[in-house]
């Protein structure tokens, strides 16, 4: 059986690689910046607004294309154990819904590594989830607080700020780059685990008696 997320885990990966490759250049401007405004703007300005457009257009497509992939992801769940505590549906709702989404996200997370703990051969990506839902939720505040406070102050958002904003992004977008790639590995071991293997089928009767009658003659 094919995974329904496959696909759509292998894409969201790349996206993700090239998001925290822009955040950390992003970052490596800011610090130019801080050092010195004249050498930011004659070599690192222009870069660093492409740079910025890029990401922002990139974002926006990793939300789309992470949603329709969180959906696919309990679908396969649901597949791959009946039993499953949370639906497809549900899962959209738990990484929508503003404030809820701060309990609906790490739980989202945590949910399948405690099912997939119970799969012997995706229990090492099980305990990494679980791990992972916790700085996940942590990383969120901080870097949703760094974030508001550098658009309140605008230009007069001190160097300390904007760094320390720079650095919460690229670790919350390498938290999910890491859930994705932990969760797509559980679910094909979990897949592989669970699929029945092809029984090998019994020889035809015809087979066994005429090799019989062969021994008889």
């Amino acid at each position: 059986m094919k995974l329904k997320s496959e696909m759509l885990s292998n894409v969201l990966t790349i996206m993700l690689w090239v998001l925290v490759a822009s955040s950390a250049i992003t970052f490596l401007c800011t610090i130019v910046y801080v050092i010195d405004v004249d050498l930011y703007i004659d070599y690192a300005y222009s870069l660093d607004g492409i740079v910025d457009i890029m990401s922002r257009v990139l974002y926006i497509s990793i939300i789309v294309l992470y949603l329709i992939w969180i959906y696919r992801v309990h679908m396969d769940l649901n597949t791959i154990m009946p039993n499953y505590p949370r639906s497809p549906g549900m899962a959209l709702v738990c990484n929508m819904v503003p404030l809820f989404n701060f309990y609906g996200l790490p739980s989202t997370y945590s949910k399948m590594g405690k099912s997939l703990i119970t799969i012997s051969a995706a229990r090492k990506q099980g305990y990494n989830l679980q791990g992972l839902a916790i700085y996940l939720i942590i990383f969120l505040l901080v870097s949703n607080g760094l974030n508001r406070a550098v658009l309140n102050a605008g230009t007069e958002a001190s160097s300390t700020l904007l760094i320390l904003s720079g650095a919460a992004n690229i670790v919350i977008y390498s938290i999910y780059l890491t859930l994705c790639i932990q969760v797509t590995r559980g679910l094909r071991n979990a897949q592989i685990k669970e699929t029945p293997a092809t029984p090998i089928p019994d020889k035809p009767d015809w087979v066994s008696s005429g090799f019989t009658n062969e021994i008889k003659g």
